[in-house]
């Protein structure tokens, strides 16, 4: 395969975003990146503190004293004060001696196990976000996993998922797989989530990029760079699932064989294509050789993927074009409860029906992918409601290159459309 022709509009558009992306604050669903307003005198008080002894160069007797500071606050107010600072800034100032105090291991000690039951989850995960910052060492590594090892059950699912939503590609898979670098500490923490992770009825939302949510390689029914009617609706509902309850939000993420040095900018794409921040599984350049190697590596970062969320089904929105197919079907036995496969290569009847066998359904619009996900119950009846306005409202908007474009899509629609009907009804 000509990489060229594979990778090149992909990355055109993609690393046109590269410098602005690299720009961008981190900040996850829960909004770490919190502000001082709304705080009693206690935490405004100790956060001023802290900023005066951090401010120029910090000796020992400043780390020394934030660490007294940190000890001495209630717990309420330790978990506010945490929040509010800038925890990078601080585990960089504090230093650990040839000669002298270890304050830096103190302070990993307080964070991390002494006082760790005292942190909410989304401060918890603000801790680990700095942890990961940079390279990761021994230390980093350790109290990364002994914050996760405090964690258990409904508390664990919720860290994992904020740590995940940092919207860069710092987020769980690289912490786990790629920053910690210790495989026993890595095992440990793998054992940890399958075990006291607790159960739930949610589903993981993996969705390829390139074919799938915009028509980029293969597509010649819609305009280059066009988000598909109702791309965003559909995933924003499998995010939400089938009860009536409200389901906890931020369980989709995006499974590409697009090499990971466009990770940063592909989150900005996604972004400016009004697509929820999610984590984001990449491929390498060696994956793009062929459709076989793109199934294959999404096979193994769909494994590596797994082994975080044990708790969780998995659902997968790919596209005909480059593996996707083969993809869903050898992941059906390994954890994927349901495949669902963009058509824009127009497979036959007979090569639907073979993919139907081996539970991965081909669709032609969102439409119609909603139809299948309600009748598997992976989505609402309200949610299927919103796709189909959702799909007819966004395609009506689009300017097509030919009114036998438009009328083509159409006429997709109207037969989706009937079916949708005819599920409502029932």
């Amino acid at each position: 395969m000509d990489l060229r022709r594979s990778l090149g509009p992909c990355l055109l558009l993609t690393c046109a975003l590269a410098a602005p992306a690299l720009a961008q604050p981190r900040t996850g669903a829960s909004g770490r990146l919190m502000g001082r307003s709304g705080v009693n005198a206690a935490v405004s008080d100790t956060l001023r503190q802290i900023d005066r002894l951090l401010a120029g160069h910090t000796d020992r007797h400043d780390e020394a004293r934030i660490l007294a500071l940190l000890r001495g606050l209630s717990a309420a107010d330790y978990d506010a004060v945490v929040a509010r600072l800038d925890l990078e800034e601080v585990i960089e100032d504090f230093d650990d001696r040839v000669f002298g105090p270890d304050h830096l291991s103190a302070l990993y000690q307080l964070l991390s196990r002494d006082r760790v039951a005292d942190l909410s989850v989304a401060t918890r995960a603000q801790v680990i976000d700095a942890l990961q910052d940079g390279d990761t060492d021994g230390a980093d590594e350790r109290a990364v996993v002994d914050i996760f090892l405090a964690t258990r059950g409904a508390a664990l699912r919720d860290l994992k998922r904020q740590v995940d939503l940092g919207g860069d590609h710092r987020d769980l898979l690289q912490l786990v797989h790629a920053d910690i670098d210790s495989r026993a500490r890595r095992r440990e923490l793998l054992r940890h989530f399958a075990a006291h992770s607790g159960q739930t009825s949610q589903v993981k939302v993996l969705s390829d990029i390139d074919d799938t949510v915009y028509s980029s390689l293969n597509d010649a029914r819609y305009p280059r760079f066009t988000v598909y009617p109702g791309a965003r609706a559909f995933l924003a509902e499998l995010d939400r699932g089938p009860a009536a309850q409200p389901d906890a939000l931020g369980d989709v993420g995006f499974l590409s064989a697009r090499p990971d040095l466009i990770e940063d900018a592909t989150h900005l794409q996604l972004k400016l294509m009004g697509f929820a921040e999610g984590p984001l599984l990449e491929g390498s350049l060696k994956g793009v050789a062929s459709h076989d190697a793109m199934a294959a590596e999404k096979l193994a970062q769909f494994r590596r993927y797994r082994a975080l969320y044990p708790e969780y089904g998995f659902v997968f929105v790919g596209d005909s074009g480059q593996g996707d197919a083969d993809f869903a079907r050898a992941a059906r036995s390994e954890g994927l409860d349901l495949g669902l496969i963009h058509d824009v290569k127009g497979l036959d009847g007979p090569a639907r029906a073979a993919l139907a066998q081996a539970g991965v359904y081909a669709f032609d619009t969102y439409l119609g992918a909603a139809a299948l996900a309600y009748e598997r119950q992976r989505i609402s009846r309200a949610g299927l409601v919103r796709v189909a306005y959702a799909t007819l409202r966004e395609l009506r908007a689009i300017e097509f290159d030919s009114s036998a474009q438009r009328s083509a899509r159409m006429a997709e629609l109207r037969t989706d459309w009937s079916r949708a009907a005819q599920l409502l009804t029932r």
